[in-house]
């Protein structure tokens, strides 16, 4: 382009030419009329491109750009004959930055625009966003010079006018209440102003922070010290912790598990805690956003109790002690009458690893069990221990009496029908105080001898025995009968007694062995009398004391036969039991020469005679096995004076008693 320079040929002479151009001071041949051109401008940061409409007969124009409106020279002038030209390296002031203006020439005729203000374009502001769940903070960085900013927010780059919009001299904006759609959530923009001038940051997307949904599924898998727990995947969650308390109501994480972008979070190092042993929730994140799941518990299993068993027991009591179990808060122990628990349990729940049940029955069988508790959890029952608790040592008074019923014994004897001498008898057997009553002769129907014994029931009956028992004193476990010579048709009978108050149980024993002298009865009563030895061995499997107390038509006078012997007194003895009367005779009391036995010269068979037969021979006996003691013996006679009997008689036998000390049981597996 033609510079004025060129064209005038020195600088003065080119801006006094300008000017006298631009202002009409030149004076020039009149000429035709030519019209103004219209300058406009658009604008940058830092050039101004002017343009006019070309002017009808224009032959050149000359561009004139000054700083302020009283400026008489241009800052930089020219002439062109383009319609439009680009100011380059320009810089804004406060107010108005730049003056335009353009003349056009037609030969010497010539028209001047007016003047045209150039306001540079200030910078865009750069824009920054960060965003919640329905918040979204925009900041911008400051534009020299600007006095305001236009804030715009819109849903979609279509969008012509702002969903929310104002103007502000800040630099940052937070708008709130915001909501998700799908696509892109809001655009914003924001334009700088100084002066008229403004420029409009580029739109910036806005995403909203998706808030996570709650972690639903939770399982958990519960080893003795750990703790795996799983759960389903969250739709917009980004990462998980789960948060451990040991409160069911507890407000704040006890522990926290790392941060995971899996599903899975495994807890160690755990042990019980009194009540729920833990409670979790797992907790799911979006960036700052958080859902927490519903809160689950477990318990830690509890472990098996290797071992109980008794540490001790008196008659009425029992004390347990097992080994502790894994986890076990407390212990759930029970004690019953029956193997498998079905019925008669008492319970106990106990912290420890030792207790003691009291007021159960003793001599009776208890089971007992335990396992650990860690509630709700409760461990397996595996082993079960079994006692029978030891009893106290009881007395009893025992009577054996040959009552010669259902009418056999022989009118010529001076022995009375039975009918008559039944209440009698009865009187003689009851004087005693015995609770235990052992008979022989006494026939089921015919005798009926417990008729008349009131508070007695019959144990066992066979061949005219029968054996009572008083039952307030003892109750009845079991009894039987003994078959001792089929041949020969000779019996027992047997009850196994538990004596209530103490719980000692013990065995009384009903023969009627063979009568009449001789060596050949005599091998028969001694062969009976082991063979019932040997039948109450078997079925005394609890080893308990036994009381042998009947006829067993056998004494010391036996052996004035021809090879006659007391083979019963020899069968007892060889088997290490006692008899009651030697026992009781050689116990010391003080001067009397037969200690505690009493009426020792009467013969236990009256015979029906008036006048006593005192050769000491006892037809009738008591014999114990060596755990009893003897505390007394005797000879129930019943007597009109020293020396006669009273009569009529109740029986052809005397009643024979003995004060029995019966061992109580230890403790037994």
């Amino acid at each position: 382009m033609p510079s004025l320079r060129h064209a005038f040929g020195a600088p003065a002479l080119v801006v006094a030419t300008v000017i006298a151009l631009l202002t009409g001071a030149m004076t020039t041949p009149a000429a035709a009329a030519v019209p103004a051109p219209r300058p406009t401008v658009s604008t940058t940061q830092d050039a101004a491109t002017v343009s006019w409409p070309a002017v009808k007969g224009a032959d050149r124009y000359a561009v004139c750009l000054v700083r302020n409106v009283g400026d008489s020279s241009c800052t930089e002038g020219f002439f062109t004959t383009k319609t439009s030209h680009t100011f380059t390296k320009l810089t804004p002031v406060a107010g108005t930055d730049y003056l335009v203006h353009v003349r056009a020439y037609d030969g010497s005729a010539s028209a001047a625009s007016p003047r045209v203000a150039i306001d540079l374009r200030p910078a865009a502001p750069k824009v920054s966003v960060s965003t919640g769940t329905d918040t979204a903070a925009v900041s911008w960085t400051a534009i020299p010079d600007a006095d305001r900013y236009a804030v715009c927010l819109v849903r979609s780059l279509a969008q012509t006018s702002c969903t929310e919009g104002f103007f502000t001299t800040k630099t940052s904006h937070t708008f709130t209440k915001l909501t998700p759609v799908d696509g892109t959530d809001y655009h914003v923009h924001v334009r700088a102003y100084v002066g008229k001038a403004s420029a409009a940051s580029p739109r910036t997307p806005i995403e909203l922070t998706l808030k996570p949904e709650a972690p639903t599924g939770l399982k958990h898998a519960v080893k003795s010290s750990s703790a795996t727990i799983t759960w389903k995947a969250a739709k917009n969650a980004t990462s998980y912790d789960v948060c451990v308390m040991t409160f069911v109501k507890a407000t704040a994480c006890e522990q926290v598990t790392p941060r995971t972008t899996g599903t899975t979070a495994t807890l160690t190092g755990l042990s019980p805690n009194l009540g729920t042993d833990y409670v979790y929730m797992v907790r799911a994140y979006r960036g700052d956003a958080r859902a927490d799941s519903a809160r689950a518990r477990f318990d830690l299993p509890v472990g098996d109790v290797a071992w109980i068993t008794f540490e001790s027991s008196t008659p009425t009591s029992l004390t347990l002690i097992w080994k502790a179990a894994t986890n076990a808060e407390t212990y759930v122990v029970d004690v019953s009458t029956k193997k498998d628990f079905s019925s008669g349990v008492r319970t106990q729940q106990v912290a420890g690893t030792r207790t003691t049940f009291t007021g159960l029955a003793p001599g009776v069988r208890y089971y007992a069990r335990t396992r650990g508790d860690n509630a709700p959890v409760k461990g397996a029952v595996r082993g079960v221990t079994t006692r029978i608790l030891p009893t106290s040592d009881v007395d009893v008074r025992v009577v054996t009496y040959n009552l010669c019923g259902q009418d056999k014994c022989r009118s010529s004897s001076g022995i009375g029908s039975w009918k008559s001498r039944k209440s009698r008898a009865a009187a003689a057997v009851l004087g005693t105080g015995a609770s235990v009553i052992s008979t022989q002769e006494s026939g089921d129907k015919d005798t009926n001898f417990g008729s008349v014994l009131p508070g007695f029931r019959r144990a066992a009956y066979i061949s005219a025995k029968s054996l009572f028992y008083k039952t307030s004193v003892y109750n009845l476990n079991r009894s039987g009968t003994l078959t001792l010579d089929a041949d020969r048709r000779r019996y027992a009978v047997w009850a196994e007694l538990v004596e209530k108050s103490s719980g000692t149980p013990f065995i009384v024993v009903d023969p009627h062995l063979e009568p009449y002298k001789g060596k050949t009865n005599d091998d028969r009563r001694y062969a009976q009398t082991r063979r019932m030895l040997s039948l109450v061995g078997a079925l005394n499997t609890r080893d308990l004391p036994v009381v042998y107390a009947g006829d067993v038509n056998s004494n010391k006078n036996n052996a004035k036969y021809a090879g006659g012997y007391d083979g019963v007194r020899k069968a007892f003895l060889a088997a290490d039991h006692v008899d009651s009367f030697d026992r009781a005779r050689a116990a010391d009391n003080g001067d009397r020469a037969d200690g505690h036995a009493y009426n020792v010269l009467f013969n236990s068979s009256n015979q029906g005679q008036v006048v006593p037969i005192k050769n000491g021979d006892h037809v009738d006996a008591i014999y114990t096995t060596p755990d009893v003691t003897s505390r007394t013996w005797k000879v129930v006679v019943d007597l009109a004076s020293a020396n006669r009997y009273r009569t009529p008689f109740a029986s052809d036998h005397n009643p024979l008693t003995a004060y029995l000390g019966i061992p109580g049981q230890t403790q037994k597996p």
